[in-house]
């Protein structure tokens, strides 16, 4: 049985999103990218809704919505109508050498992103 780890990295600090724009956290690395469990923690100013998905990358410069076999998307987070201002989303982070967040609020908003993952070195 290898190490167990857990870390909690914010990838987007405080920003300012008009609504219907796109905003991107900064890159993870394969060592964040990986793991048996995700968390995003989403604060926000205003309640309208935040569609939040996962881009990957082989590069670390091209990024692409991942899909699966039968091409739907495969890196949803998050997506609601309405936002509490403070929250707490598991998901299962899609594998890849880098991982990032794609935000799109529904209203204009200011949104901090804070990821925490956990897994397993061997």
């Amino acid at each position: 049985m290898g190490q167990r780890w857990m870390d909690a990295t914010t990838v987007l600090g405080a920003t300012a999103i008009d609504a219907g724009s796109t905003s991107y956290s900064v890159a993870l690395g394969a060592l964040n990218a990986i793991g048996s469990y995700g968390a995003l923690q989403i604060t926000s100013t205003a309640t309208g809704g935040i569609v939040i998905t996962q881009q990957v990358s082989v590069d670390g410069a091209t990024w692409i919505d991942p899909t699966n076999a039968t091409m739907a998307a495969a890196g949803a987070v998050y997506n609601s109508v309405a936002t509490v201002l403070n929250m707490y989303i598991p998901f299962t982070p899609v594998v890849a050498p880098y991982i990032r967040f794609k935000v799109v609020p529904v209203q204009t908003n200011t949104i901090t992103l804070k990821y925490v993952n956990q897994g397993e070195r061997m």
